[in-house]
């Protein structure tokens, strides 16, 4: 699946940047509620990326949830997202 380079939670827009592992300090992704930005490690799988997308996403629109919840929703709605692709591409 294509990630965006931008999403819109609410009335902000979050900038999404793909960035080296170095840069993360070896993790897969984070998010600034301040900057408004989600960095992925671009240095990982195309599925990992995925789920990392969806995880800080989760972040981005539920910083009241509690870590755990948001690590399970992420992948829940990665599995969703990539069911959908694939039955719309099965429908062509």
């Amino acid at each position: 699946m294509m990630l965006p380079d931008e999403i819109k939670i609410g009335s902000t827009t979050w900038r999404i940047f793909f960035v080296s592992d170095e840069a993360l300090s070896g993790s897969c992704g984070d998010s600034n509620r301040k900057t408004q930005t989600i960095r992925i490690n671009r240095e990982m799988p195309q599925e990992a990326q995925e789920v990392t997308f969806f995880h800080e996403a989760l972040h981005a629109v539920c910083t009241e949830l509690n870590h755990p919840l948001v690590e399970t929703l992420g992948v829940l709605l990665h599995q969703v997202f990539s069911h959908v692709n694939k039955v719309k591409r099965q429908k062509k």
